[in-house]
């Protein structure tokens, strides 16, 4: 006599490493860099109520590829391919912003992409793990400046830059020591002068690095140009 009673399945095993690992994909599949960028910086806001609350800030244009090691920031870039729209959002954590914060831009990643149509990608890009893609959607370099976005220049920054999957980044640091490396080139933003390195083994693309351009104008105005060589 059959039975009617289902057969037991057995649940295969659950690797919750795996459940945090990053979602691989063939960067090769993607375009250029240069369709349609919008950028979120993820703030904490308090409410009337007193209730703190996390949200996503729109950023202008001029803020693109400027990121902060103590902020966590949401990108959306949008293509089409093969006449499809296709959407990638990146979430990047810098190394100094909290738990909490980074936490809160994976859930508005989210957020972001529920509210598009067409094949959406989502993607974490912890501080110092950029891809060549999420490179390639800034003009001249990554800037990733040290401390809390303030909206504001600081009087006085230390970058050092280095060549990075077909890309630039240019990292701000604490101590001037450690940027005159002679396998990079570094460069000084001071309210009078502009001074740059040239370290004798850096690249050719190091070299010919132009992201001063991304600087606003308020910070380079009146600057002078001066230039140091390593030999």
């Amino acid at each position: 006599m059959s039975s009617n009673i289902a057969p037991t399945l057995e649940q295969p095993p659950i690797n919750i490493a795996d459940m945090h690992k990053d979602n691989p994909f063939k960067e090769e599949d993607i375009d250029d860099g240069k369709a349609s960028l919008t950028m979120w910086l993820v703030v904490q806001r308090t409410r009337a109520s007193g209730v703190k609350e996390w949200e996503k800030e729109l950023l202008e244009k001029n803020y693109h590829g400027h990121l902060f090691t103590g902020e966590s920031f949401i990108f959306q870039y949008s293509y089409t391919q093969k006449n499809l729209d296709k959407h990638i959002i990146y979430f990047w954590q810098g190394r100094d912003s909290s738990i909490t914060e980074k936490g809160a831009a994976a859930l508005e990643t989210i957020d972001v992409a529920n509210d598009l149509q067409g094949e959406t990608r989502q993607i974490r890009i912890p501080q110092g793990h950029e891809t060549k893609h999420f490179l390639s959607l800034f003009k001249e370099a990554l800037i990733v400046h040290l401390g809390k976005f303030t909206g504001k220049p600081g009087a006085t920054q230390f970058f050092q830059v280095r060549e990075k999957c077909d890309g630039l980044v240019a990292m701000e640091v604490d101590d001037p020591v450690l940027c005159l490396n002679s396998d990079a080139m570094s460069f000084v933003i001071t309210p009078k002068k502009l001074f740059f390195w040239y370290g004798q083994f850096c690249s050719a693309k190091e070299k010919g690095y132009q992201g001063l351009t991304m600087f606003s104008d308020e910070q380079m105005k009146g600057t002078v140009s001066s230039f140091l060589f390593l030999s």
